[in-house]
């Protein structure tokens, strides 16, 4: 339950995939929708007044917005009331992370940042990783976590015919399915065969090959690795 709506921004234009959650979550909810101008959303100061200014409690947003608010020359003089940062479209590094926390997250109001992995082709988020003080400092690199609900996630062998499943800590190409699975891109029933594949693991329903390359660790997160179309050593 709770006792006062939430406040929440905008970040990312409303033209990108990720703003539908913001939007339409955040408003059928009940809560306060705050559209970052989109002058702001490129400046780190202008950013700490607008969350100060707001009172904002959840906000979304790429690496890039946490590293331009920690280099702005006032990163140490606004009030943040920041309890919820959903980071995604690109790999989170430690280290912003961990510097992030150090600034802003003060004892009384706990801070979570949420690294959300997914591509538009299954409707964005498929997994989550949720990092706080609590774990902050036992981490090494920031994981992109665990399916979201009705989402699964196979790690595959790229290169055999019968798609076996990799073993734990054995890099292979992450592939999901469940829910989010779209049906495919319009007009282009090439890429579509190529991609959007019948799911081995459940018989009847389809799975999208994301091109990217992950392994489960024994704790069952998953660790990014990177895509199968650069030169990557394993």
């Amino acid at each position: 339950s709770m006792d006062r709506p939430l406040n929440v921004t905008l970040v990312a234009p409303y033209v990108f995939d990720a703003s539908v959650q913001q939007i339409f979550a955040v408003l059928l909810q009940g809560h306060h929708l705050y559209m970052v101008p989109e002058n702001t959303r490129v400046d780190g100061t202008g950013l700490l007044e607008f969350f100060s200014r707001y009172c904002i409690d959840v906000t979304d947003g790429t690496p890039t917005h946490l590293r331009l608010i920690l280099n702005s020359p006032e990163a140490g003089t606004h009030k943040l009331y920041l309890q919820h940062l959903i980071i995604g479209g690109e790999a989170l590094p430690y280290n912003i992370t961990r510097d992030f926390f150090r600034n802003f997250s003060a004892p009384a109001a706990p801070m979570t940042i949420s690294n959300v992995y997914g591509p538009a082709e299954c409707c964005v988020d498929s997994t989550i990783f949720q990092v706080s003080n609590e774990n902050i400092d036992s981490l090494t690199s920031i994981l992109i976590g665990k399916p979201m609900p009705n989402e699964q996630v196979y790690i595959i062998d790229p290169v055999s015919p019968n798609t076996p499943l990799q073993p734990i800590g054995v890099v292979g190409e992450l592939c999901i399915g469940g829910a989010g699975v779209g049906r495919g891109y319009l007009k282009n029933p090439e890429l579509t065969e190529q991609k959007f594949v019948p799911n081995p693991f459940r018989p009847g329903e389809r799975m999208y090959r994301t091109g990217d390359l992950a392994r489960w660790l024994p704790d069952g997160n998953i660790e990014f690795w990177g895509r199968t179309d650069h030169q990557v050593k394993i």
